[in-house]
């Protein structure tokens, strides 16, 4: 279970005890250790507070490294979009639009709400 692999590590990183990161959740130290042993899995408020904690998104604690590369092929899908299509956007923006450029602007902006999904507050 990655869940608890990622708990393990970050909360090896922050130098935290299993006891000091129970205290932080309002938990048990042996329920920081079962979720660490995969034993059990915490409500979604408490995996929100760990994240928070860790300053790490919620899909980095839950999933770990792997998602992260899905969130930078996101990002750079979004920077070349815009950016190959800069001056078409432009001109869409300036003359209110035209049939040809509103795909282009509907196909970035369904790429930009899913980067929202992995980036939650750091775009």
């Amino acid at each position: 279970m990655i869940f608890s692999e990622q708990l393990s590590k970050f909360r090896k990183e922050a130098n935290l005890t299993q006891e000091g990161l129970a205290e932080k959740c309002d938990v048990s130290r042996q329920a920081v250790a079962k979720w660490e042993s995969g034993e059990s899995f915490p409500d979604i408020y408490k995996v929100s507070k760990i994240a928070k904690i860790f300053d790490v998104s919620l899909e980095a604690l839950i999933w770990g490294e792997c998602q992260q590369v899905t969130e930078k092929e996101i990002a750079k899908k979004i920077y070349v979009l815009f950016t190959e299509n800069m001056e078409s956007l432009r001109t869409c923006l300036l003359t209110d639009g035209h049939m040809s450029n509103k795909e282009l602007v509907t196909k970035l902006r369904a790429e930009i709400k899913r980067s929202r999904l992995f980036f939650s507050k750091r775009l």
